[in-house]
């Protein structure tokens, strides 16, 4: 296929009971034009025999002979990808049948975000999820969590070209808030709060089996944020800043400290300007106050 609109780039690894469905759910898209890329990144169990079965021009098969992880699968995705967009999506998520349509439509009619995420619902629950959408809110959020809700991403393939936007595989478990955040330094980024996908929570999930290796590359992702204020943090600064931000408290520091780094962030981003000065005030004086709440030390 030449040029397609859409590049949907799925990883699959011993995803065997869900892969099926993830696949026909793109397959069975209303929007017609897109290549579906599917990397079996070293697969053991019959994850890849499934997905070769299905005989459709619009599929693209690579393989990896070994797992190489979910990031830099992707990126080999991203590397051969044809088209003007590119869609997240995973091997164990249910696409919605207007997803690609939908995000084709708000790229096309919204040139000036390169990547847009979408509300979701949790499988069997369907419970809808929205998310802030407001580019300048959702990089106040950045500072504290992840938020644009991966496999619901389409992003415009010249950005990531441009920028070399692929995916940072030294943050192996936490380089889609990564990516997102350097997004959001370079073009402003938001959230179709429309429900276009049934994600699957499972225990197999890498937020459920790699949780702690996932919140420690997180934690650098939050400090790395503080080089946008111009500031250089200490050894002590990080450990303050990472309790602050994440509202938890740390013994060692009394309020009087957390107070005068409470001032410090404030006048940098005066000086910087980067954040929206009321809407990040605003949050630095509500981290405050959750630090003068009690706190349960375990």
């Amino acid at each position: 296929m030449q040029n397609p609109a859409i590049s949907v780039i799925m990883p699959v690894y011993n995803v065997e009971r869900y892969v099926a469905s993830a696949i026909q759910s793109i397959l069975s898209q209303s929007f017609p034009d897109y290549e579906l890329i599917i990397i079996n990144d070293g697969s053991t169990d019959r994850s890849w025999d499934i997905a070769r079965s299905f005989n459709d021009h619009r599929i693209r098969l690579l393989s990896n002979d070994t797992n190489l992880g979910n990031y830099p699968a992707r990126n080999k995705g991203l590397r051969v990808a044809k088209g003007k967009y590119i869609c997240v999506m995973d091997a164990d998520d249910i696409a919605l049948p207007d997803r690609l349509m939908a995000q084709f439509s708000f790229m096309e009619n919204h040139p000036e975000f390169g990547l847009c995420a979408t509300a979701y619902s949790p499988l069997n629950r369907f419970t809808p999820i929205y998310k802030e959408a407001d580019y300048e809110n959702i990089r106040i959020i950045l500072l504290r969590q992840c938020h644009l809700h991966h496999p619901t991403w389409i992003l415009r393939h010249n950005c990531v070209k441009k920028y070399n936007l692929y995916y940072d595989e030294t943050f192996r478990y936490a380089a889609d808030y990564v990516l997102q955040t350097r997004a959001s330094t370079l073009f402003p980024i938001t959230v179709l709060n429309e429900v276009h996908l049934y994600y699957r929570i499972h225990d197999a999930q890498i937020s459920t089996s790699k949780g702690k290796e996932q919140g420690k590359l997180a934690d650098e992702n939050r400090l790395w944020q503080l080089s946008l204020l111009g500031i250089n943090p200490t050894k002590e600064e990080r450990e303050l800043h990472l309790g602050f931000i994440k509202s938890r408290k740390i013994p060692q520091f009394d309020n009087g400290k957390v107070q005068r780094w409470a001032e410090v962030l404030i006048a940098a981003n005066a000086k910087t300007q980067y954040y929206h000065h009321t809407k990040f005030q605003d949050l630095i004086y509500v981290l405050l106050e959750d630090q003068t709440k009690p706190f349960k030390i375990c």
